[in-house]
């Protein structure tokens, strides 16, 4: 179960989504213009249908490093 948040640049999440997908199945994830979308690395939650958890994490926590940092490397 991977967990993804669309956030803001102040970190704040505006939504989380959850996906439960067979390995080798990646999740697109299409953010409101002014959002960015990414996982949520060790975020773990008993029951992912559970929104009343979720709804809690979004209201109570924000994003650390909010900003994507992006690095270009030539290509071979």
């Amino acid at each position: 179960m991977k967990i993804y948040a669309h956030y803001d640049s102040e970190g704040n999440i505006n939504s989380l989504i959850v996906s439960n997908a067979p390995k080798g199945i990646e999740v697109m994830l299409s953010p409101q213009p002014g959002l960015y979308a990414g996982e949520i690395e060790g975020l773990k939650v008993k029951d992912e249908q559970d929104e009343d958890a979720l709804r809690e994490i979004a209201e109570s926590y924000r994003i650390a490093n909010p900003h994507p940092r992006l690095k270009l490397t030539k290509k071979s």
